[in-house]
């Protein structure tokens, strides 16, 4: 049962009510939160299985055998395509509006702005506001800011989709025979994004097993005056993987 699910059978506006309920919903509310915590076991011991397949001894081995070569490439193709179905079960979309602003009059005025930093400022500002609004009123809350309009479950053939690929590089990845080598450097990072691999260095051997980097010193992305650098640093930094890809020009979700 999904957290939508639940919330419908049980009569709850919100999480927030959910949790404030009887003992009785509570403990079936936790049963959800269980299953949740599960699927992220289950996710993050797939997880280890990969990495395991990009560490130095297997790149070593990569460069110095030849006849091990394809199996070791059907055996992370196998493991890439285990963990994105794992993450595709708990991969939501969630699309807030912001109260008491005019989004469409914001977002004129970020485009307006020469740099991402000014537009990191202005962003701030207001989320540094409406925080220490909350801090000094206890008449407020997070809902008296935003409003979530859409909450859906992502799939990764749509995930590429709204970044400027199509779901056939997918298919064409993870086939089992005729397997065609899909020869786009924007297609492993997308696919690193969607798994959520944590930091620049993490993303850089998925990619360099893949036979790409995004460590080049002086390489663009395409139609952004962005460099491999930047969007390691925003990596880095913590920054939503979404909100990078908004930077590079893609849809947000």
């Amino acid at each position: 049962m999904s957290l939508d699910e639940f919330l419908a059978d049980y009569g709850f506006d919100n999480e927030y009510d959910a949790l404030n309920a009887s003992n009785n919903k509570r403990k079936i509310y936790i049963n959800t939160i269980k299953k949740r915590i599960e699927l992220i076991e289950d996710y993050t011991e797939k997880y280890k299985k990969l990495t395991a397949l990009y560490d130095t001894a297997n790149v070593t081995q990569i460069h110095s055998s030849t006849h091990k070569v394809d199996a070791l490439q059907n055996s992370f193709t196998n493991a890439v395509v285990a963990l994105i179905k794992a993450r595709e079960k708990f991969y939501y979309y969630i699309n807030y509006d912001l109260v008491g602003y005019d989004t469409e009059a914001l977002n004129k005025t970020l485009r307006q702005k020469k740099t991402n930093k000014e537009r990191f400022d202005m962003l701030r500002g207001i989320t540094d506001n409406i925080f220490t609004t909350l801090q000094n009123d206890n008449t407020v809350d997070f809902r008296d800011f935003f409003i979530i309009k859409d909450n859906r479950r992502v799939t990764f053939t749509s995930y590429l989709t709204a970044k400027g690929l199509t779901g056939s590089s997918w298919f064409d990845y993870k086939k089992a025979i005729n397997k065609k080598f899909v020869k786009e450097r924007h297609f492993y990072l997308q696919m690193a994004f969607f798994l959520g691999l944590p930091t620049s260095n993490e993303i850089e051997k998925f990619l360099n097993f893949n036979g790409y980097t995004i460590k080049s010193p002086f390489k663009l992305f395409p139609n952004t005056d962005i460099y491999d650098y930047d969007v390691c640093r925003y990596i880095d930094a913590g920054i939503d993987y979404n909100l990078i890809n908004v930077m590079l020009g893609y849809e947000f979700i």
